[in-house]
């Protein structure tokens, strides 16, 4: 839209770096961790958007009572000229949301259910209601991510927009036209009818569950790293829906092994290296090799964008 902004927080640049080269009239899109809100005092955003809430963190915090109250400290201080941009298909966050007491103005986001006040789908379209507010956007398969999640993320980033004034037709030209970021669901190359897919970023189950869903072609996945949780069976069917073959890798390879007993095959691998090796192996014409770990990458690599960069690295040289 042509409006002055930075994007900072939990994605690698500080926000307390990025005031300093701010001036009045910027925007600040900020990235909010758990461990960042846990000792939060004053710190109010206009729109506070919350995508969704799963188990994650839990060698930090108690459970996962605890950890999804730490999620929504991000609206604490909110007053009644905020907003609260919030997932109404997201059971964790309905199933408190009596309780939340929110002070600011609720805009929910809905993938696939009509909604009085929000950002919704309808007959295939995209639009947004609140207020005296009414916008139809854009169909819903223009957007340029695949997968359900995407279409969530761009309901969730047409409402925080459409609040902070942005004009709708700078919203959905974006939306035809943002391949993501990387690390999530990167495409990396095609190579002899195999195409090869870094989403280093899937960092828990629930991320590596959605990275799994956004594929209909048969998956080579290369998974495994520290393990975050403690039972992979969450996504035994899932894996078992989508899944080929599993490289697995990292400290955790051993614990998916025995925890997925769900008939697809599974090769341990010591390096990146030998894991994209073998997957190229098991690879054929239609179909896709993709780096989703579903762990974190610090028993091997310095953090996810070192994880995922070298495996580009070895892509780029098969």
């Amino acid at each position: 839209a042509g409006k002055k902004y930075v994007v900072a927080g939990n994605i690698g640049y500080p926000f307390s770096d990025a005031v300093r080269q701010m001036e009045s009239e910027t925007t600040a899109i900020v990235e909010t961790s758990s461990f960042q809100l846990e000792t939060i005092e004053q710190f109010k955003p206009d729109i506070g958007v919350l995508l969704n809430v799963t188990p994650d963190h839990l060698d930090r915090h108690a459970n996962f009572k605890e950890y999804l109250n730490t999620k929504l400290r991000l609206f604490k201080n909110q007053i009644k000229d905020d907003f609260a941009t919030l997932n109404s298909e997201d059971e964790a966050t309905e199933s408190v949301l009596g309780s939340l007491n929110l002070q600011s103005k609720s805009v929910p986001f809905h993938t696939s259910q009509k909604l009085e006040c929000g950002c919704f789908v309808e007959t295939g379209r995209i639009k947004f209601q609140f207020e005296q507010k009414r916008f139809d956007v854009l169909a819903a398969n223009e957007i340029a991510l695949p997968g359900i999640h995407n279409l969530s993320n761009a309901l969730a980033a047409t409402a925080a927009a459409l609040l902070a004034r942005i004009p709708v037709e700078a919203v959905a030209a974006t939306l035809k036209n943002f391949n993501g970021l990387e690390h999530r669901l990167e495409f990396v190359r095609e190579l002899n009818g195999v195409k090869y897919v870094n989403d280093s970023k899937a960092t828990n189950l629930e991320s590596m569950r959605a990275g799994l869903n956004t594929f209909q072609q048969p998956l080579v996945v290369i998974a495994g790293g520290r393990a975050k949780e403690d039972n992979f069976r969450r996504i035994q069917k899932t894996i078992s829906k989508r899944v080929k073959r599993m490289i697995l890798i990292g400290e955790a390879a051993d614990k998916i092994s025995g925890d997925l007993q769900n008939g697809v095959p599974a090769t341990k691998a010591a390096t990146l290296k030998e894991a994209l090796k073998e997957a190229r192996m098991s690879a054929g014409e239609g179909e896709v090799v993709l780096l989703c770990p579903g762990c974190s990458s610090f028993d091997m690599f310095e953090d996810f964008e070192d994880r995922g960069r070298q495996f580009k690295k070895l892509v780029h040289k098969l």
